[in-house]
């Protein structure tokens, strides 16, 4: 009877076709009239989940691919020699987001690489942060199935890296805990969602489980982000978690005038940014391994461990390191 009910009602709202759902982008992030909850309504769809490569020969003009699409594959003529990069979005974005688009241009500045932008836009869509967190499940897996696809065409595991920002880093974990083809090297998580998932038990989150390295960048953990280590590194940048460098409502109406989103979520934007920054200055961000703020602030951690916030973190780290960072990420 449940099973009966739940199937009419994903037909009746259309979650059980590949019907689109009437949406509108408002100040660079989108919102539906609803969104599929594909935790109740599976499966997802191959036009809900887009998959976009670029690399330095094709910087501003991405390939699609999909999965089992061999003209696409063909086509978009990806080399398996070079590494290969997935970045997923967060809660309201796309990939032409500022957090895909210049976490694309970064990577593709400083390292030869494919870089994989992954559209989730339709199913991390607002209003129902509800459901697009719910989709996560749903997102990774088939996403996971894209990685496993590409594995299958030549590209070989041990080149890959996943870097996921807001609900796209907790969506990164599902995607290296349920990638068949082998282990997932590396993960870099962009301060994953902390509402809804905080508690949640590792299978359905991000966890050090999910590839043979992960490292967690927390800016916004007492409002935004996920507020404990998840990671092998998890770097927590300043003692200020609500109110990161250059967040006032005055500084980012400056930046970004009228644009509410970055208001709302800059101090969580401010994870992805960093990593964006270190690309291009690898020890820009010094941090210490410690087991507080109030023990690093104090200065007793001063000899311990030092790694550098950002995606160039040595293999042997881990634990948990403090930074203190400043509005050179702005400029």
């Amino acid at each position: 009877m449940a099973t009966t009910l739940l199937s009419s009602i994903c037909l009746l709202v259309g979650a059980n076709n590949s019907a689109p759902v009437p949406g509108i982008t408002i100040q660079a992030s989108y919102f539906q009239l609803y969104t599929k909850d594909r935790s109740l309504c599976p499966p997802v769809r191959d036009n809900e989940v887009l998959f976009y490569l670029y690399t330095q020969a094709n910087a501003d003009n991405p390939k699609q691919l999909k999965i089992n699409d061999e003209e696409l594959f063909r086509n978009s003529k990806i080399d398996f020699n070079k590494p290969t990069k997935f970045f997923v979005h967060g809660f309201l974005q796309s990939y032409t987001s500022d957090e895909a688009q210049e976490t694309k241009k970064a990577y593709l500045d400083n390292e030869d690489c494919n870089m994989i932008l992954v559209d989730a836009k339709v199913l991390y869509a607002g209003i129902n942060f509800l459901a697009a967190a719910n989709n996560v499940q749903a997102v990774g897996k088939y996403v996971a199935t894209f990685v496993d696809y590409l594995v299958s065409k030549g590209m070989p595991i041990s080149s890959l890296e996943l870097v996921g920002m807001s609900l796209g880093g907790q969506t990164v974990g599902i995607i290296g805990a349920h990638v068949k083809s082998g282990r997932v090297p590396k993960i870099l998580a962009y301060d994953p969602a902390g509402p809804l998932f905080n508690g949640y038990p590792e299978d359905k989150r991000l966890d050090k489980s999910d590839a043979d390295f992960v490292i967690v960048i927390h800016t916004n953990w007492l409002q935004n982000g996920y507020f404990l280590p998840c990671g092998h590194v998890d770097f927590w940048i300043n003692d200020t978690p609500l109110r990161q460098p250059g967040c006032s409502i005055s500084q980012v109406t400056r930046r970004k005038p009228g644009n509410i989103p970055e208001i709302v979520f800059c101090s969580h934007f401010f994870s992805w940014r960093m990593g964006k920054y270190a690309l291009y200055h690898p020890t820009a961000f010094p941090a210490r391994k410690c087991d507080s703020f109030q023990s690093y602030n104090k200065g007793t951690c001063n000899e311990n461990d030092l790694q550098y916030v950002g995606d160039k973190v040595k293999a042997t780290a881990s634990g948990n390191y403090y930074a203190t960072v400043g509005n050179e990420i702005y400029s």
